[in-house]
């Protein structure tokens, strides 16, 4: 299954444990898309469905969420527990070679995300009414 590593929009397709370890330690040297300073965003995916993500600091720590197999919902670490440095890079490390990354040791807090697909087949469903509805109001105008 392909794997791609995200951090703040540097994209690194099949990284090694090795090329994860030195894209978190080049944080301090990259410019953050955020706008709070040195806030990194890392993603680290195997498909839209399944992925780890990490946001923070280097020193101040990160927040961890997951993807378990649903694009419209993700888990979030629970509120004030930060991740350090160290333990967030091991973890995508573990998650890279496909063994335990410790998600059991977490207390987690599911969200829903809206995805790209959920937004698609809600408009999609909206046209349809709208077709639907145009065609009733065309048909009453024709048959008077």
């Amino acid at each position: 299954m392909a794997l791609t590593l995200n951090i703040n929009g540097k994209i690194i397709e099949e990284p090694s444990p090795d090329e994860i370890a030195k894209s978190f330690e080049g944080l301090s040297k990259m410019k953050s898309f955020t706008l709070a300073p040195k806030i990194a965003t890392a993603i680290l995916a195997r498909n839209e469905a399944h992925q780890v993500m990490a946001t923070g600091h280097r020193e101040a720590g990160f927040v961890l969420s997951h993807k378990d197999g649903d694009v419209d919902s993700e888990y979030v670490i629970e509120p004030g527990r930060d991740v350090e440095f160290d333990e967030v890079i091991r973890i995508f490390q573990a998650y890279a070679r496909g063994e335990d990354w410790g998600k059991e040791t977490f207390t987690w807090e599911r969200r829903a995300v809206a995805s790209r697909r959920s937004t698609l087949i809600r408009i999609l469903l909206i046209v349809s009414v709208l077709s639907i509805l145009a065609v009733a109001i065309l048909r009453r105008f024709i048959a008077k």
